[in-house]
C-alpha cells in the first residue's frame, strides 16, 4: 500500500468564502456525475463517504460534501489520514475516475491555515519536570477547576518557555523576559504569555520572533468522537476557551480561540481542516462588548454546516470566570448568517 508522507497530503488552501464557479450548470453536472460513479455511499442529507484515495482506508471514514441542493464546493475529509480539500482532479485520479469535467474555482483570499514556525513539534509543551504548581492555582482561581498535567497539555500550556522558545523561535537565552506570566502555545508555533494578574495594562503578550509570519488561533489538543454530534467553540480568548472546557457543558466539542472579534476566522480554520456537514454545530460565545447584530457569517460559510448560533453570558461577563458568574444563552433571532451569499 502507498500511503503518502505528511507534506504530501493535500489541504483546503483555496478560499471558501470566496469561491466562484464559472457556471451552476457545470457545477450541478459535476456533482450528478460523482455520485453516479456509485462510489460514494450516502450517509445523511448531503454526506456522503468513500473509499480514502490517499491512505485507501477502506472502512469508509473520507467523507465527501455534495450538496446538489446548493453551488457550494464539493469537499472531502478523510478522518484517519487527515487528507482534506477540494474535489479535485488528483482526488479522482487516484480513485480512477478519469472521464469527469472538473469546475474551476477561483479566488484571491486565502484561508488562514497558520503557517509561522515550520516545525513539528514532537510530544507536549510540558511534562512532569515542569513546575507547574502556580499555573495550576491560576487556572482554578479563574474558572473554578484545578487541571491536571494532562489538561495542561491539552491546553497547551508551556512549561518552559526558555526551553521552547530557544528550541523553536530563535530566543538567544538574554534577559529575564518570561517571568510572572502563564504561557501557552498557538496554532502557528508562537506563544502568548498571561500576566500573572490582573494588575497591568498589557495582561497579554505574544512573543516576538521573525520567524512568525502569521497571527496564531488557540486550540485545544483534544480529540473527538466522529460518530457523534460535534460542536464547534469559539470563543475570544484563552482563558474564555479554558472556562467553556470546564463550565460550559460542552460535549464532544472542538474548541478554539481566535484572539479577538474575528470569529469567522475560526470557523474557516475548522473548514480548512475538512470538519463541516450535518453533525457539525457552531457555536460563537460572544464578549459582553460585542453587539450580537456586528457579527456577521457569511452564509455559504454558515450552510456547510448544521447551525451557526450566537451564545452570550447573562452576567454581562466573559466566560473565563467562575461557575457562579456563569449564566450562558443562546441570542434569538440573530440574522447574522442570513443574506444572498455573494462570493
Amino acid at each position: 500500500m502507498d500511503v503518502l508522507r505528511r507534506e504530501e497530503i493535500p489541504c483546503l488552501k483555496g478560499c471558501v468564502n470566496d469561491l466562484k464557479q464559472n457556471s451552476h450548470e457545470e457545477l450541478n453536472i459535476f456533482k450528478q456525475e460523482l455520485l453516479s460513479t456509485g462510489l460514494f455511499e450516502h450517509r445523511n442529507s448531503y454526506e456522503y463517504t468513500c473509499q480514502c484515495p490517499y491512505c485507501h482506508d477502506n472502512r469508509k471514514h473520507c467523507y465527501v460534501k455534495i450538496d446538489t441542493a446548493s453551488d457550494s464546493p464539493v469537499v472531502f475529509w478523510c478522518h484517519i489520514c487527515i487528507a482534506h480539500g477540494l474535489v479535485g482532479k488528483d482526488f479522482l485520479s487516484r480513485l480512477n475516475i478519469e472521464d469527469i469535467k472538473i469546475p474551476r474555482f477561483k479566488g484571491n483570499k486565502p484561508l488562514d491555515d497558520g503557517k509561522g514556525v515550520n516545525i513539528k513539534i514532537i510530544g507536549d509543551t510540558v511534562d512532569d519536570k515542569d513546575d507547574i504548581r502556580k499555573v495550576v492555582e491560576y487556572v482554578h482561581g479563574r474558572v473554578g477547576h484545578y487541571p491536571t498535567l494532562e489538561e495542561l497539555k491539552m491546553f497547551q500550556y508551556v512549561g518552559n518557555p526558555r526551553k521552547y522558545t530557544s528550541d523553536y523561535l530563535g530566543y538567544n537565552g538574554e534577559g529575564r523576559p518570561f517571568n510572572n506570566r502563564h504561557w501557552f502555545k498557538l496554532s502557528n508555533g508562537n506563544i502568548t504569555g498571561r500576566w500573572k494578574d490582573d494588575n497591568t495594562d498589557n495582561r497579554w503578550m505574544n512573543w516576538k520572533s521573525d520567524r512568525i509570519h502569521s497571527g496564531g488561533l488557540y486550540t485545544l489538543k483534544k480529540g473527538f468522537d466522529t460518530y457523534k454530534p460535534i460542536t464547534i467553540v469559539i470563543a475570544e480568548g484563552i482563558f474564555d476557551i479554558i472556562g467553556l472546557y470546564y463550565n460550559g457543558r460542552i460535549e464532544n466539542g472542538i474548541f478554539i480561540g481566535v484572539a479577538g472579534k474575528g470569529y469567522e476566522r475560526g470557523i474557516k480554520h475548522i473548514l480548512s481542516k475538512g470538519i463541516f456537514g450535518d453533525s457539525v454545530s457552531v457555536r460563537i460565545y460572544k464578549d459582553p462588548n460585542v453587539d450580537a447584530e456586528s457579527i456577521k457569517i457569511n452564509p455559504i460559510i454558515a450552510g456547510l454546516f448544521n447551525s451557526v448560533d450566537v451564545y452570550y453570558n447573562s452576567f454581562d461577563k466573559d466566560y473565563g470566570i467562575l461557575p457562579s458568574e456563569l449564566d450562558i444563552h443562546k441570542v434569538l433571532n440573530w440574522k447574522g448568517c442570513k443574506g444572498n451569499g455573494n462570493i
